[in-house]
């Protein structure tokens, strides 16, 4: 229908779903998935909300205990936002960080490096068997912000804020397929347009939305088709902008 007067809007029900409440997303058989935004340390949190009862079931992101190395690092996932529901109704993606917390000088007598504290994650998780399926982390890259699936559930654009990228993944085996660089200023949300040619990308710092033409990624697009800048007065000054 159409869009509601925020003026005539009114609170129907409260859910006491999740600690930290941030991502939400639709499921395919009716019910809320929200994530926890900030974990505890030994497991990320997925609630599952059914709305029409307010019953609620929490799933498990484990703790990853894979050994550091200049690769790969474990952790717990974390700064859960987006839900991505794959249109196939087959899988969940939750882009996230993951710090190494469980190693360290103190902790393990090695120390850690550049290479093995921190990293950007994305956890999949299988509707079809409520379990998770594969963690995939990215190297050099330290927070997955954002996600779209294409509309065959195909590939899969993950948005990396502090490296300024947005990689391209096969969305049955996780394995990366090319990547956009120099997109922007801490690139934060991303959308497809119907017939999956246009990847829209939120570059927040920079005030903009970044439209590139991804119909062909043999190769990569290496600039956007457009930039539009973003209306309206900068929500920081100047100085939260310089840091």
């Amino acid at each position: 229908g159409p869009p509601q007067d925020p003026s005539t809007a009114s609170l129907i029900e409260v859910f006491d779903v999740v600690a930290d409440a941030r991502g939400i997303a639709a499921l395919p058989d009716g019910r809320l998935a929200i994530t926890r935004w900030r974990s505890p340390d030994d497991h990320g949190e997925l609630a599952l909300l059914d709305p029409a009862t307010g019953d609620v079931e929490l799933r498990t992101l484990a703790f990853m205990d894979t050994l550091s190395s200049d690769t790969g690092s474990g952790g717990v996932p974390s700064y859960l936002d987006q839900i991505l529901v794959a249109p196939d109704g087959r899988q969940l993606a939750l882009p996230s960080t993951q710090a190494n917390w469980a190693e360290g000088a103190w902790r393990t007598g090695i120390a850690l490096t550049h290479e093995t504290t921190v990293r950007a994650a994305l956890s999949r998780w299988d509707l079809t068997k409520d379990a998770e399926k594969q963690r995939v982390t990215f190297d050099n890259r330290g927070l997955a912000s954002a996600g779209a699936f294409t509309s065959g559930s195909q590939w899969l654009f993950v948005a990396m804020r502090g490296t300024r990228a947005v990689v391209r993944l096969d969305a049955a085996s996780g394995e990366e397929s090319g990547s956009l660089l120099d997109v922007g200023l801490a690139p934060s949300g991303l959308a497809l347009s119907a017939d999956d040619r246009w990847l829209f990308v939120d570059v927040a710092l920079a005030r903009e939305i970044a439209i590139y033409d991804v119909s062909s990624f043999s190769p990569p697009p290496t600039t956007a088709h457009q930039r539009l800048a973003r209306p309206g007065p900068l929500p920081y000054g100047e100085e939260i902008l310089l840091g």
